[in-house]
């Protein structure tokens, strides 16, 4: 089984600038399950890297010490943390709920306060970025052009996953 390292996932390199603007430590890695149990929170700064695979992804933070996830068992990924100069905008206080899942044509961001345009960005999971709308105000996006396959949606430091079919 081919590996592919996670290259260039906008949330990923967000969260690591957003560093500078505070001790990395603070910095977690949070990943949401489907199965509604307890998040995992890995801090950042002790994740070495992020390889992929067909069917799942593996968090290595040494050589010792790998962790090995099933793409269908994670429901997102987040970032803990005060991100200090990022801005937390365009949302209500309600989560954002993406739909549908799996999608064909297009997807939906519920809740989402489009009177603020933010950056959306979808990548695919090898984390090559497919689509970027610079300034989305809360329209579905359409994914008709996307091959089949998982993908990453980023949007307001907040990683949404989807199926493509």
């Amino acid at each position: 089984m081919r590996k592919k390292m996670l290259t260039a996932c906008g949330a990923f390199f967000v969260a690591v600038g957003a560093m500078h603007a505070q001790q990395a430590e603070e910095v977690k890695l949070v990943l949401h399950f489907n199965d509604g149990s307890e998040p995992q929170e890995e801090l950042l700064s002790a994740v070495h890297k992020i390889t992929f695979a067909d069917n799942d992804f593996t968090l290595v933070k040494n050589e010792e010490e790998m962790l090995k996830f099933d793409y269908a068992k994670v429901r997102k990924i987040t970032f803990s943390g005060d991100f200090g100069s990022i801005e937390q905008v365009g949302t209500t206080a309600e989560e954002l709920v993406l739909y549908p899942n799996p999608a064909s044509d297009f997807v939906n961001l519920k809740n989402w306060d489009n009177a603020h345009p933010a950056k959306l960005m979808i990548f695919s999971i090898d984390g090559q970025c497919r689509m970027v709308i610079d300034e989305w105000n809360g329209e579905a996006v359409n994914v008709q052009s996307l091959a089949q396959g998982i993908y990453l949606l980023n949007v307001n430091n907040k990683t949404y996953k989807f199926r493509k079919l």
